[in-house]
C-alpha cells in the first residue's frame, strides 16, 4: 500500500506556485500526511550587485512563503492539513535533497515547466537534479495545464 506521511513541495515564488501548492496540499489532505513547503534562495540572492541591472533575485521569508501559498490554497483545504514553510539558502538541488533527506519525506511535489510536448521528455535542471538524486517519489506538477 502507497504510504505518504511526509511531503516536500519545492517552489518558487513564480507562476507555478499556485499548482504545485494546490497539488501538494492535496496529497497532504488525501494521504494524512505532513507537508513541507520549500522554497530555496539562491546564493546570490538579496546580496547588492555591482553591476547595474543586475539579475540577482531578492531573497524570500518563511512569512513571505507562507502569505503567497495561502492566497493561491483555499483556506478550508489549507486548514486542513499540518504544513511548515521552510526557506534556505544554497544550491537548489542540493538543498531540496538535504531537506527531503533530513525530514524523511515520503513524496517531493516540484513543477515542471516544460512548454511543449516535446520538451516535457526533457527535465529542468532542478527537476532532473532532484529526480536522481532523491531517495523518495517525486510528483512533477504539469505547470501548463489549465
Amino acid at each position: 500500500m502507497l504510504r505518504i506521511h511526509t511531503i516536500l513541495a519545492a517552489v518558487d515564488f513564480d507562476e507555478y506556485l499556485c499548482r504545485i501548492a494546490r497539488t501538494a496540499v492535496q496529497f497532504a489532505h488525501t494521504f494524512g500526511g505532513r507537508l513541507h513547503f520549500l522554497h530555496v534562495n539562491e546564493p546570490m540572492a538579496g546580496t547588492p550587485s555591482l553591476v547595474a541591472g543586475s539579475l540577482h533575485t531578492r531573497a524570500h521569508t518563511a512569512d513571505e512563503l507562507k502569505e503567497s501559498v495561502s492566497t493561491h490554497v483555499p483556506s478550508e483545504l489549507l486548514s486542513s492539513v499540518n504544513t511548515e514553510y521552510i526557506v534556505e539558502k544554497g544550491d537548489v538541488v542540493k538543498t531540496i535533497i538535504e531537506k527531503a533527506e533530513e525530514l524523511e519525506v515520503d513524496l517531493i511535489v516540484i513543477g515542471n515547466p516544460s512548454e511543449s510536448s516535446v520538451l516535457r521528455f526533457f527535465s529542468s535542471p532542478t527537476e532532473d537534479g532532484v529526480l536522481h538524486r532523491a531517495m523518495c517519489d517525486i510528483y512533477a506538477v504539469s505547470t501548463h495545464r489549465k
